[in-house]
């Protein structure tokens, strides 16, 4: 069964997997690489950011199950 979290993780790996690749495969301009890069920086700071905020998150998650 999915979990409301474990979809969000499935969807942020997915981001993350899918700019690297834009980022290293694709032809793109110097202004569209600086969107994608922003954006896995939002999605990885969003998971992994300040621990002083982590219980409010965890405490997010729980309220969301």
């Amino acid at each position: 069964m999915l979990v409301k979290s474990n979809v969000q993780v499935v969807l942020a790996v997915f981001i993350i997997v899918f700019c690297f690749y834009a980022l290293a495969f694709l032809t793109l301009d110097n202004d569209i690489r600086i969107v994608f890069a922003g954006y896995i920086g939002s999605v990885i700071g969003f998971y992994f950011g300040s621990s002083r905020s982590s219980q409010l998150k965890d405490e997010n998650k729980k309220s969301n199950q």
